[in-house]
């Protein structure tokens, strides 16, 4: 499997359980290496900023919602 890392630079600093954080990543690739073809394939991890606009927050199983502003994510591909 051919890795990639593709770090926004300008992704600020976030307060985040950072053990929560690991084992999410560790599971989003885990299972995206399982998903992979036998001949292997390509991951990629990336890191950003986003703008969640009123309409775009989702909502809650216990019904509140996100709240509309900036966020950072991660995402695995």
């Amino acid at each position: 499997v051919d890795v990639r890392f593709e770090l926004d630079p300008s992704t600020p600093t976030t307060l985040a359980d950072a053990a929560q954080v690991r084992q999410a990543v560790a599971n989003l690739v885990t299972n995206a290496a399982d998903a992979a073809p036998p001949t292997g394939g390509r991951l990629t991890i990336r890191t950003g900023r986003t703008v969640l606009a009123a309409g775009d927050c989702p909502q809650n199983p216990d019904g509140s919602s996100t709240t509309p502003g900036p966020y950072v994510f991660v995402e695995v591909h």
